[in-house]
This record gives C-alpha cells, structure tokens and sequence, in this order.
C-alpha cells in the first residue's frame, strides 16, 4: 500500500482495516496480473513467519506453488472471484494449510495493481487433520524397520517436538530396546536400557504418561535424560494381543510440553500401528528361528540317514555274502529245506536293504538342497521310461505321452517323482497296462496328469496312501516299500506344488502333478 500520512483519515482507516484482518487471523496482499506481490500487510508475518517487505516483488507462486497460482489467476479472469483451500510454506519451512480467497482490486486500486487475495489460517482441528495426512502419507507404505524409522521421523517434525522414539519391551530383563529415535534433525542409533528409575517405566505399567516439564530431576537416576537436555516427556504404551506392553511410543523436548491436546491425539492414533508393526516383527523373528531349527533339523536328519543306511547296509551286504558261502560249502547237502531256509534269508536281507534305500530317498527329499533350472518335462518323461524299460516290456505296457511344457523346476525330483508314478501304473495292473501322459494349464502353472486303466484305488484310501508305509494291498501280491507316493508328496511339496489323485477301484486311477511357475 503506497504510504499515507499518519494523520490522515486514509491512513487512519487502512490502519483499522489492517487490524481487523488480523484478528480475523487474515493477512491481504496485492497483485499484479501476472501474480507478483506488490504490497503486503502486516498481518502476513504471524501468519507465514516472514515480513511484508521480503515478500514485495516476490510471485505469489513462491508461497503457493506456480500451479496453484496459474488456476488462481484463470478463475478471477474468468468468474471474477477464488474461493479454495492451499498449502502456505513458512519461513521456518512449515507447511500449513490455509483458505485462500480472491478478487479483482477494482478501479480505484494504486497502479500496476490488479488482484487481491486475502489468506487466512485455518482452524486447529483442520490443522490436525492437515498434519495427520503429512503423517500418514510419510509412513503409509513403509514396514518394519522403515515404519519406525518413518514413523519417528514425521511424528517429531508434526509436533514440533526434538525426540521421538519407538521402544519395545523385554519383560524377561526388565529392558527396552528403542527400535527407532528422532533427535534433532536425524536418526539415532538404536541401544537398550534398563526400565527401572526411568519415565518409560512407568509407561510400561500401562498408562499414558506426560510430564511437562522438569523430568530430568523427576528421574535423578535416569542419567541419559539428564545429559540429552530432555525437560519433557510424553509416552503411551503399546500393547500386544493378549493385553501385555510390547512396548511405547513417545515424544521428548527440550522445552516445556503443555498443550498436549495434538501429542496425546497423534500417539494415541499411531499407537495401534506400531503395536501391530511390533507383533508382526516379533512373529517373523520367530517364524525365522523356527525355519532355522527346521533346516537343520532336517539337515541332522539327513546326515543320520545317510550314516545309519550306510551302516545297515554294510551288515546285510556281510548277511547276503555269507549266504552265497554256505550255498557253496553245502553243495550235495543242500537239502530242498535248507534252500528255503537259506531263501528267505536272502529275501528278506534283500527287502531290508531296498527298505534302507527307501527311507533315504524319502529322508533327503525333505532336506536335499533343489537344483532349479529349465526343465523339459517330456525329455524327463522319456528318461524315466529309459529307467524303466525292462519293466515296460515285461508288462507290455503302451504309453502315451502328450505336449508337456518346459519350466523351471528340480530335475532331480521331477524324474523320481514320475518314474515312480510310472511304475506304479505298470505294476498295479492286470493285463497290458495303458498309460496317458497330459498336461493344462491352472492359474499360477501347469497341470501334469498320469492315467492308468490299472485296478484303481477305493476314495477311503486316496490320503492313506501318501503317508509313509501306508500299504492298500498285500506285499506278496505287490512287492514294494510303501514309502513310494510318501517321497513323490514330499518332493512336489518342497517344489511348492501339489500330489492328487482321483480313482476308484475298477476303473484307473490318474495322479495329477501341479506344478507352479515363476
């Protein structure tokens, strides 16, 4: 505004317009017609930090950002008036929300001037809910350590506060352990304390706690608040499923903490997260140990089985010697009676050491390290009928084998897998076995189904079979080791795919792989 002599009546009155804008909580400024401040009042500088004479010359885009601006000026070319709601950035780098009202200064405004647009703060609960959306919008697609780290972070700058912290609890050691803590302008280290003789204590009996100002001589043993400078302190607890502290969340200063209307709002609103955030970290953390202990339970399991199969074969390999001896040694004297003595024996040592190899590949298909790689399922096909030609030609079986894909998988596993199930299809078969191999696709992979016109396997069964040593029928009619389909599961399982099977007796039966693809 040009300046006018004190005395004036001019004068007189822009002094009480100016003071009345600034009860109001609003500060005026004019423009020219390309959005430049050429003269602000005075109300400006509680409202944005900075004085009216820094902001002549200045564009307004500078406060509001160019495209607010540019929709600004459009609107009052074009309808004569702005009325909306803006972001205002203050000196200190604040951002604030405000209204923002426009319109043309008329034909007795001073020359080059062309608009006025009058801004006014906003309330305190529009305030909150504009800090709220900075806070949320700052931690909404973080997790874990990053949540805290984020969280701290906006929660320290909201609330205008030097510290804020996340800490969980260790009720088994009477510790906290802070998680994530804002101080200043970064992010602190993480460290573990002890509760007793501190504020925080206190916070983990389960109530909100707040004090003012002086808290440092409040807790004379908590040394660390005395050396920080802390004179406030403002913490609520986080509490777990069953209603036990997991931990806190809370905010320091260095200066008195009285109003604490929007700390109290803000802590209480993103304490559900962080306790949240909390549990899930302690679940995974357990989660992964349980892995851990499985893995090398599983790789315990797997040495033993090798050690234990290589020493019950190395008896049994001494036991079947020892018979080929005694046949020879008998020679004449081997009576029909001692030759079936002398079978049994040899059968029986004969089915324990498939047994021992048997319950090693089933050991292993649960520990073995995966070999994953391309694979062609048709050439694993075709490999697997290579295994098993004899058996092929013996029964006379006709196997047809359809379009099968290529993907990524164990090759390992896969051959054993339908090697497997191509014996059983000829061996649970009366007549020349037919035998089908198809695949289709499912969402998320691939299909693979074996279909036999075997004798079939009764519903009761379809679940028992796959548990180790499961047998639907007799070892003399069909010899085997009942651990088989257990393996085959096992195997596809680990490859994060599943074993079906459909059957009924009489009529076939069809094992359908499902495999997945990446």
């Amino acid at each position: 505004m040009p300046p006018l002599d004190p005395g004036s009546p001019s004068a007189r009155a822009a002094a009480i317009h100016e003071r009345a804008l600034e009860v109001a909580g609003e500060a005026e400024l004019w423009l020219d017609p390309f959005g430049v401040v050429t003269w602000a009042g005075a109300a400006v500088e509680r409202l944005l930090g900075r004085s009216a004479e820094t902001l002549v010359g200045h564009a307004l885009g500078e406060l509001l950002g160019d495209l607010v601006v540019t929709a600004f000026l459009e609107r009052l070319e074009r309808d004569g008036e702005y009325s909306g709601t803006v972001s205002l950035t203050t000196a200190s780098g604040e951002l604030v929300q405000a209204d923002l009202r426009g319109f043309p200064a008329g034909p007795h405004a001073p020359a080059g001037v062309c608009y006025v647009a009058v801004v006014r703060a906003m309330p305190g609960q529009t305030r909150m809910h504009t800090l709220l959306h900075h806070l949320v919008e700052g931690t909404a697609s973080a997790t874990g350590e990053a949540f805290f780290d984020a969280l701290v972070r906006e929660l320290a700058r909201a609330l205008k506060v030097h510290w804020a912290f996340v800490a969980e609890v260790d009720a088994a050691s009477g510790e906290a352990a802070i998680r994530a803590i804002w101080g200043g302008d970064s992010l602190g280290e993480p460290f573990r304390y002890p509760l007793a003789g501190t504020p925080c204590e206190r916070v983990v009996a389960g109530t909100l706690c707040h004090f003012p100002g002086g808290v440092a001589n409040l807790f004379p043993d908590d040394l660390w608040l005395t050396e920080a400078g802390v004179e406030s302190y403002m913490a609520i607890p986080l509490f777990g499923a069953d209603g036990e502290t997991v931990g806190h969340l809370g905010i320091m200063d260095t200066g008195p903490m009285v109003d604490d209307t929007l700390q109290v709002s803000f802590l209480r609103i993103f304490a559900a997260r962080a306790s949240a955030e909390l549990i899930r970290l302690r679940d995974a953390a357990a989660l992964a140990e349980t892995a851990r202990e499985l893995a090398r339970s599983n790789e315990e399991l797997t040495r033993f089985s090798q050690a234990a199969a290589h020493d019950l074969q190395q008896p049994l390999t001494q036991i079947m010697g020892f018979i080929d001896l005694l046949q020879v040694e008998l020679g004449a004297d081997l009576t029909p009676r001692r030759a079936r003595y002398i079978e049994s024996v040899a059968d029986g040592s004969l089915r324990m050491s498939r047994l021992i190899d048997s319950l090693l590949a089933y050991a292993r298909a649960g520990g073995s390290r995966l070999e994953m790689a391309q694979c062609a399922l048709r050439e694993i096909v075709e490999l697997a009928q290579q295994n098993l030609a004899t058996d092929i030609s013996a029964a006379g079986a006709h196997i047809e084998v359809g379009p099968l894909p290529t993907l990524e998988s164990s090759a390992q596993s896969l051959l054993r897998v339908f090697q497997n199930l191509l014996a059983n299809a000829i061996k649970f078969h009366q007549g020349s076995p037919r035998i089908k191999i198809s695949a289709h696709g499912v969402p998320g992979g691939w299909a693979i189904e074996v279909t036999d016109d075997g004798i079939g396997i009764d519903p009761a069964d379809h679940e028992r079979i796959f548990d180790a040593f499961e047998r639907v029928h007799g070892r003399a009619q069909y010899p085997g080791s009942g651990i088989g389909l257990a393996t085959c599961r096992k195997l596809i399982e680990r490859l994060g795919g599943e074993l079906r099977l459909r059957s009924a007796p009489g009529a076939g039966s069809t094992f359908t792989v499902v495999l997945p693809t990446p």
